[in-house]
């Protein structure tokens, strides 16, 4: 697995620039060495999934269901990541979510990962979203590799 930098001491501008590479740099060079064999991050790029908000609807008498909005991305995004065929990662995993919505409205990146993460398990990419011990999503920045708007790129790899 990868490391990232240590944290240094007191407030370093820099600090995150070097933690943006150290990933890139695992992201390009396959996550790194486990038990001498070389695992591969399994990358897919995926429609933009909705807000964890707007997942569940509340049906009559309280009872929830997915929401037409959820149901749709699902189904989108179930037909994308089958034509993008991605491999397996089996155990623990981590997950980095690289997010690039449409517009710039307000909004939190960490209301996004539920989706995916489901989506992830429900096509046998990963066993089980409780085997990550968080996701880690951000919002796609100047200097980035190209993900088209509305869409996310998620990056997968076995944990160490």
């Amino acid at each position: 697995m990868c490391e990232l930098p240590a944290k240094a001491e007191g407030p370093s501008p820099d600090h995150e620039d070097d933690q943006g590479r150290a990933r890139d740099a695992c992201d390009r060079n396959g996550g790194g060495e486990a038990d001498g064999e070389v695992r591969q991050p399994v990358v897919v790029d995926l429609p933009m999934p909705p807000s964890v908000n707007a997942i569940w609807k509340a049906g009559r008498g309280g009872q929830l269901y997915r929401s037409p909005k959820y149901s749709a991305w699902l189904k989108e995004a179930g037909w994308e990541l089958k034509r993008q065929r991605p491999g397996k990662v089996e155990g623990p995993y981590t997950a980095d979510i690289i997010l690039r919505p449409k517009t710039n409205r307000r909004r939190d990146a960490h209301n996004f990962p539920k989706g995916i993460l489901d989506l992830l398990k429900d096509h046998a990419v990963t066993d089980d979203d409780s085997l990550i011990p968080y996701p880690c999503p951000r919002w796609w920045a100047e200097g980035d590799e190209h993900i088209e708007p509305g869409w996310c790129r998620v990056i997968v790899r076995a944990a160490a």
